[in-house]
């Protein structure tokens, strides 16, 4: 066993390899932490244009059970003719187009 200049305040190959071996455990178990972000951060890429669907969704059947013939009647302002069952699937797309595009804030400065 080499000794590193155990007087002069050096450690030992003992104590080295010691250190070593913490130091690679701990590096081990980060990068394990950064494959768990990694993978939690691509289940909700997946899952979250499905979120925004669903609520899309759920809001279309309200807004087909409040205003439906007013939804329907404003789309034909346009040319476009839907029935008012169609409501929940086109607030659903929606919703999904909506979570794809950048949300802006505006802040309002007082100076």
């Amino acid at each position: 066993m080499a000794n590193y200049g155990k007087n002069n305040g050096l450690i030992n190959e003992e104590e080295l390899n010691r250190v070593l071996s913490n130091t690679l455990r701990k590096s081990s178990s980060t990068s394990g932490t950064i494959v768990a972000v990694i993978i939690i951060t691509l289940i909700l890429m997946l899952i979250s244009p499905l979120i925004t669907f669903i609520v899309g969704y759920i809001v279309g059947i309200i807004s087909g059970a409040l205003l439906g013939n007013q939804i329907v009647a404003g789309f034909a302002i346009f040319g476009i003719t839907i029935g008012v069952k169609d409501i929940p699937l086109i607030g659903g797309f929606l919703g999904w187009i909506s979570g794809f595009l950048p949300r802006a804030t505006s802040t309002k400065n007082n100076n």
